[in-house]
């Protein structure tokens, strides 16, 4: 717990403290009964106006403000947007950390995982018969049998839903860029409406 005394010192429990007569009170000495020291109340700092520091008034903190100019507004909202697309990739990577579901089984999507889709198209799509060997493995590294057929419907299902995730994060960010003010900018809601399967 904070205290301040008369001239603006601080000083909390369990530390020594000389007063402003130049009185010693040992660390353990009750800081209520002190001449002058008075209880600290912190207050929330404020985020529509220019902090320019605070003081103490009575013991209770004041912000020392002033209104935002037009460059340090873009400059605020700038923060702002760079924030949210974090959020909206941290969304994004954790869903492709969590995989694709299909027909019971879980299948990864990170980089390497979709590279091994592609290959399998275009060896697919090229005319090449059994270009996986038989069978695609799933995240628990079970190797799950496929003929073409089936591995081509497959492929087109996690590459759609793959798909389906990089379109909704480009609408989120086209959202965020679009947005004028903190107003438009929180009715982006980068928590619901993903895609799903």
């Amino acid at each position: 717990m904070l205290y301040i005394d008369t001239e603006g010192n601080l000083t909390e429990n369990n530390k020594s403290y000389t007063g402003t007569d130049g009185t010693k009170y040992p660390r353990n000495f009750p800081r209520n009964e002190i001449p002058g020291l008075v209880e600290v109340v912190l207050t929330e700092k404020p985020t529509d106006v220019k902090v320019l520091g605070h003081h103490f008034e009575e013991g209770v903190q004041v912000w020392d403000t002033r209104p935002f100019n037009p460059t340090e507004k873009t400059d605020l909202l700038l923060v702002a947007k760079n924030l949210k697309k974090k959020e909206i990739a941290t969304l994004h990577k954790d869903k492709l950390i969590q995989g694709f579901n299909y027909l019971g089984d879980n299948y990864q999507m990170d980089p390497a995982s979709m590279a091994t889709v592609n290959n399998f198209m275009t060896g697919l799509s090229a005319g090449f018969e059994n270009p996986h060997g038989g069978y695609y493995r799933n995240s628990n590294n079970v190797n799950v049998l496929m003929n073409d057929t089936e591995l081509r419907e497959f492929l087109i299902a996690i590459g759609v839903y793959y798909g389906q995730l990089r379109g909704y994060v480009h609408g989120l960010k086209d959202s965020v860029k679009a947005a004028k003010n903190q107003t438009e900018l929180d009715a982006v809601d980068v928590s619901s409406g993903w895609p799903s399967n």
